[in-house]
């Protein structure tokens, strides 16, 4: 079984009231999405804040003792195929 759980968290990023949020190089207006990993998420709120949400995984028990897989692009670590319990 995967126990995944989101929490907010309060970001480093620098945001310019003028200009939106900043983050690794880009300038994000309000309502912008962003990906700062592939486990946290963020909008840029209309008060040139960010607000972010990460991704916390368990790691799942898998049939006969099968090593989970982590796949390209995926947050959470998944048993191979047949071997979910």
């Amino acid at each position: 079984m995967n126990v995944l759980f989101y929490v907010s968290l309060l970001v480093l990023v620098t945001s310019d009231l003028t200009k939106g949020c900043y983050y690794n190089g880009v300038t994000y207006k309000p309502g912008d999405k962003y990906n700062m990993d592939r486990c946290t998420w963020c909008i840029c709120n209309d008060d040139n804040a960010p607000l972010c949400k990460a991704a916390f995984c368990g790691m799942p028990r898998c049939k006969n003792y099968a090593p989970a897989v982590l796949k390209e692009g995926e947050c959470c670590p998944r048993c191979p195929v047949g071997s979910e319990m």
